[in-house]
């Protein structure tokens, strides 16, 4: 706990955990024990990379930067209680706030380099002919590969019948309707918090989150999907179970989507 007022748990045995396990077995704990070995500065430079609490630049209607709680990185909080409350906070997405593009874009960045940037529009249609959107070549600095490829063999296993993962449902599910194996086709990460928000007649209530982050192909990332739902009334209301199917059948379809003439909005 580290002084703070809860412990940090997780919502089932993970046992013995590897770095690709905390990611399979979405381990809050596992999370906890990476973050704090990060220094401060460390943290802001990776919410700085990701673009955590940035604008996207897109000029949407009530579009909000969100980021980390104003007194996360005050000078006046001592290093313990940083370290007890937001290091282990922000390891497994709690004291931030982001949006759903914001959440994207630091998904693409991860892929493709901390310089990318989400963009709305695959191509251009003048004069009857369509031009592909260049690609960005200069989105450096970039991870090493064999760290990349070591996250998404991770996220692979996220969506496959392992009893631990936390994307097995949706894996069963799609076997048991259209019989496709998502294991190796798919990569994702499940998320579930609880959060405060303000409702429309201003008052505020308790939601709980459920998200699902999925790419495919898994060993080549091409499409990315992203989804969030929000409930006040299911205890039990897990990303894997509820966010995660939407995304792969969006992803499935995306893959369907081979003739060359045939342009889409896409972010990867």
């Amino acid at each position: 706990s580290l002084g703070r007022r809860k412990a940090v748990r997780d919502d089932h045995d993970c046992g013995l955990l590897t770095p690709h396990g905390i990611i399979v077995n979405s381990s809050n704990i596992g999370a906890a024990l990476v973050g704090l070995q990060l220094t401060r500065p460390q943290w802001q430079d990776y919410m700085l990379g990701y673009g955590i609490g940035q604008s996207l630049g897109l000029n949407l209607p009530g579009e909000s930067r969100g980021g980390n709680h104003h007194r996360s990185f005050a000078e006046e909080i001592k290093i313990r209680s940083f370290r007890a409350n937001s290091a282990i906070s922000f390891s497994f997405g709690y004291e931030m706030t982001a949006t759903v593009m914001q959440v994207a874009r630091a998904y693409v960045r991860m892929f493709r380099g901390l310089g990318a940037e989400l963009r709305l529009v695959k191509g251009l249609e003048l004069d009857g002919q369509m031009h592909d959107v260049p690609a960005k070549q200069d989105v450096s600095p970039s991870y090493r590969p064999e760290v990349i490829n070591a996250i998404r063999r991770a996220m692979s296993d996220v969506v496959s019948n392992d009893s631990h993962a936390t994307g097995r449902f949706v894996h069963q599910q799609i076997m048991k309707e259209s019989g496709v194996d998502l294991h190796g086709l798919v990569g994702g990460k499940t998320g579930t918090a609880v959060s405060p928000v303000r409702l429309l007649d201003g008052s505020r209530a308790t939601m709980r989150n459920a998200s699902f982050v999925g790419f495919l192909p898994a060993d080549n990332p091409r499409w990315l999907a992203v989804c969030v739902l929000q409930s006040d009334v299911v205890s039990r209301f897990y990303g894997g179970r509820y966010a995660a199917p939407p995304a792969v059948k969006l992803l499935l379809q995306c893959q369907k989507q081979t003739t060359p003439t045939k342009y889409t909005h896409g972010i990867l």
